[in-house]
């Protein structure tokens, strides 16, 4: 498809960025981590939505190009942000399904937290909750790999799929992102209430 081309074009020329969504401390009012973003901004149509992109990018392979991208350029801005700035601010990254279960995955991360000398807890990768319950088992072992990597886990959407608290009691997560549907009607449905 043309847009197919055109994403294999775009990682060539370097047309993807990184927008970067802070986690605030509450309490402090400081800044302690971001969440990367990928967005692009296409020289013709515009803002193409990411959930476009992506699914054309899992169904092609070309995913792991993307997400190597995302990794290598977030990781590289928030040292040399934290470096700059002396400050030690944490970097969260989406990973998609297709990433997750290819086998070599946790080897890469490792390779990852080593080649750049990451702080323990530095990276939070975040997971959806379909990968999480997709094979349980293999989910586990992943997950207990990057524990001892020093990569922290969150489950992003939970809530969207199919999973009970007894898989996420078993889940060695260190956070959990409801979906925005469990709180969108909190004031108002007496059942969101709840």
């Amino acid at each position: 498809s043309q847009l197919l081309s055109e994403i294999k074009q775009a990682l060539i020329n370097n047309e993807f960025v990184l927008h970067y969504q802070p986690k605030v401390n509450l309490r402090t009012r400081k800044v302690i981590g971001v969440e990367a973003l990928i967005r692009w901004h296409h020289k013709t149509e515009g803002f193409i939505n990411p959930e476009e992109f992506i699914a054309i990018a899992e169904d092609t392979g070309l995913i792991y190009d993307i997400g190597d991208f995302v990794l290598s350029k977030a990781i590289q801005d928030i040292l040399n942000v934290n470096e700059e700035h002396n400050l030690s601010i944490h970097l969260s990254v989406n990973i998609s399904p297709h990433q997750f279960v290819k086998e070599e995955f946790v080897g890469k991360i490792r390779t990852i937290m080593e080649n750049h000398q990451l702080p323990s807890n530095f990276l939070t990768l975040e997971v959806t909750e379909g990968i999480a319950i997709e094979n349980l088992n293999d989910t586990i072992e992943k997950l207990e790999n990057l524990k001892h990597v020093g990569v922290r886990v969150s489950l992003d959407d939970f809530g969207t799929g199919y999973s009970s608290l007894s898989h996420l009691k078993r889940l060695p997560i260190n956070e959990l992102k409801i979906d925005k549907s469990f709180v969108f009607d909190v004031l108002d449905d007496p059942q969101d209430a709840l």
